[in-house]
This record gives structure tokens, sequence and C-alpha cells, in this order.
């Protein structure tokens, strides 16, 4: 469907399911189908569309694409500054992007801080993207250090409390539930024969 779009120029993927083909062309696409992605975006003057294009550059599994996007976001090369939160936090859901995106904040915290410091939304949304996924004592005493070196005023404590306690959360799942989970996956994945080998 999203080859067909690409070669035809003719949308005719159905909208409850753009944003997941999107996203699975663009994750299991190359530059090309980023690329053309990024194009769609520029040219849409409709936020739902610019949305759904916006998450499915996300998707891509090349970090080095994600870079670029992370950059394009932080210099506001295309991108609105009302959208480049947004892109940090969708990069920063993705498996393969999220200490990409996490690196991403704590390096350019400063100018990010000083264009969202005013927008509780904004602070909130780039924070949880980049630690919502974080579930390790590791990656908490990441965050603990990391909000140890940057001076907080008002309410952006709150934002980092969150992220810290959601991470505390995650952790204690984990502790009670990983083991038990795998378990269960590998029992699982050997009852199924291969496709090939049948």
């Amino acid at each position: 469907m999203y080859k067909n779009w690409t070669t035809t120029s003719v949308n005719n993927i159905a909208p409850d399911v753009q944003g997941l083909v999107y996203c699975t062309a663009i994750a299991h696409g190359n530059q090309e189908e980023w690329d053309y992605a990024w194009i769609q975006f520029s040219k849409s003057n409709v936020a739902a569309e610019q949305t759904k294009l916006m998450q499915a550059m996300a998707c891509t599994n090349q970090l080095w694409i994600l870079q670029l996007y992370l950059d394009k976001a932080l210099n506001l090369n295309g991108i609105k500054q009302t959208q480049a939160d947004s892109v940090i936090s969708y990069v920063g859901y993705n498996p393969t992007g999220n200490y990409l995106a996490w690196n991403f904040l704590r390096k350019n915290w400063s100018t990010l801080y000083g264009r969202y410091k005013g927008s509780f939304s904004a602070m909130d949304r780039m924070i949880r993207g980049c630690t919502d996924r974080f579930h390790t004592q590791w990656q908490y005493d990441q965050v603990e250090a990391f909000t140890a070196t940057i001076a907080m005023e008002g309410g952006e404590e709150s934002y980092w409390n969150g992220a810290k306690e959601t991470i505390r959360s995650n952790f204690m799942w984990m502790e009670r539930n990983g083991d038990n989970i795998t378990e269960w996956l590998e029992s699982v994945q050997t009852r199924f024969v291969p496709v090939a080998m049948i």
C-alpha cells in the first residue's frame, strides 16, 4: 500500500490504518521510504496527516535517520516549534531510538528547556517519551544523576519525579514478573514448528 502511494502519488490507504501502514513501511524500509514521508509531511497542511507522518518517521530502525530527525527538531528545520517536542517523544518511544532520544535530551537540555519551560505538556511529553520505557536500576540512576546536574525552577521537578516514579514502577514490575514471562515465552516458542520445517 505504501509502495503504491510512493509510485502513483495517490494515497489509497484507508485513513484508519494510515498510521500503521506508514510506520510499518518506514520501519521495514530504508531512506527512500523515510524521505517520501518527509516530503509528504512537508507538503501537508492537515494537522492530523502531519501527526501520522511525524509518528511514522520515528518508526525507522536506522539510527542515523533518527539522529537526522532529532536534529531537524532541534534546529526547527522543516519542523515547527510546536511539533519538535513530539518528534523527540516519538523517537524516544521507538525501542531503537530510545537511548538516542535520551542522550539527545540530556545533551540539548539547555536549549530544549529554554524553548519549552513554559509548556507543561511539551516538557512532560519529551521527558516521558525518553524515559517511559526505562525499567532498570541503572536507567533510574541515570535519570537521578542527570536531574542532580540541572537547575529546576517552579514545577519542572514534577516532570522528573513522575518519570522516576514510572521507572521505579517498571523496575518493580519486571522484578515480580520478568522471569515468569520469560519462562512462558520460551515454553510457547518450543510448541511451534517453523513453517519451513513442515
